[in-house]
């Protein structure tokens, strides 16, 4: 869907995004960071969080760096699991009472605009614009690139972030912080950096989540400092820390085709994380190991179990690949079909408008 040959190192980076994903959702569900604790417990937390909310941005980065490309095949593959796991886990929620048939049937019919997953349907925008922000960047020259970019971080930082503009975006949620975010990992591509001192970049990394963690103790008691530094995607720092961490895997050399199988299921894992059932219970129980046991035990047992949930979620969707890859073809198949039937139809259409203005 968004390249035509998978690069081990980049889907690695995807891999561990969407682990950045559930690590975030895991501590907001178990923990108000935003407090000023300054306790070594809590401010490793802080440091995990801080390093896990670049996961967003590197997503999208991954996505601008290989510029969609976009086909009916890229459709159906980034819906069909929408439809099914929605569809699902609804019946689920259904047959359990947590869910009546109104609510089912609205959920499995409209799954992106009934569902909370606002990430889905902000990169289901971004696969529609793909074609456009592709043209656009394709025909410019070095400079327009440099100006554009330039005037899409002044919109989404400056008036959208720092002067919460709410009809831009006051927090990244949004299709014009991925339209940005794409456009730069674009132009990544475009530049081509080769840095060879690859400790240097892995130092810098951990120094600048350190640096983050920093920031975030001051804000606590200095609240103007976030302007610069706060956990939202499109603040200066976050934007900042996720270029450098995706720059830093783009110079990494790896080849891995296990690398690349699992990667193709990440999505899965938002998907099913963000159901009503699995949520509840998932998230409802972090929260109850949490609070009723010692602080050593959710250090070894949280992780755990979210590589468990993280790894289930991968081994679902495969089978779920295994299933119903032949029903997928088959839609793929004829919705190319139908495109052709339109474009036979545009080809008529003109042809006898042509004959009429004669």
């Amino acid at each position: 869907m968004a390249k035509l040959e998978r690069q081990s190192n980049l889907e690695l980076l995807r891999i561990l995004s969407m682990f950045g994903v559930l690590t975030s959702h895991s501590l907001t569900a178990m923990y108000d960071l935003h407090t000023a604790n300054f306790s070594l417990p809590n401010e490793i937390r802080v440091y995990i969080m801080n390093a896990s909310v670049l996961a967003v941005n590197c997503f999208v980065l991954i996505s601008g760096y290989f510029q969609i490309k976009q086909s009916w095949r890229g459709f159906v593959k980034l819906l069909s699991p929408c439809f099914f796991y929605v569809l699902f886990f609804s019946l689920i929620a259904f047959f359990m009472g947590k869910m009546n048939i109104k609510e089912m049937v609205i959920r499995s019919i409209f799954p992106l605009t009934e569902t909370n997953m606002w990430f889905l349907i902000t990169y289901f925008g971004l696969f529609l614009l793909s074609p456009l922000l592709n043209t656009a960047f394709n025909a410019q020259d070095k400079i327009q690139r440099i100006i554009t970019l330039i005037c899409l971080l002044f919109i989404d930082v400056y008036l959208g972030y720092m002067h919460q503009s709410k009809e831009i975006t006051i927090d990244g949620y949004h299709l014009i912080h991925f339209v940005v975010i794409y456009y730069l990992g674009s132009f990544v591509k475009y530049i081509n950096l080769k840095i060879s001192n690859l400790r240097l970049l892995w130092g810098g990394y951990f120094f600048l989540v350190l640096l983050m963690t920093m920031f975030h103790m001051i804000k606590m008691v200095f609240s103007p400092i976030a302007i610069v530094y706060s956990m939202r995607y499109n603040s200066p720092s976050v934007i900042f820390v996720s270029l450098f961490l995706f720059i830093l895997f783009t110079q990494l050399n790896i080849k891995s085709k296990k690398i690349n199988w699992i990667a193709s299921s990440v999505l899965a894992v938002y998907i099913i994380s963000e159901q009503l059932v699995v949520n509840r219970f998932y998230y409802g129980g972090l929260c109850y190991i949490q609070q009723n046991y010692s602080e050593w035990t959710v250090i070894v047992v949280i992780p755990c179990i979210m590589v468990l949930f993280y790894l289930s979620c991968i081994f679902i969707d495969k089978m779920r690949i295994q299933l119903f890859s032949s029903v997928e073809i088959t839609i793929t198949n004829r919705l190319e079909r139908f495109k052709g039937i339109l474009f036979s139809l545009k080809g008529i259409l003109f042809s006898l408008i042509g004959r009429n203005l004669r």
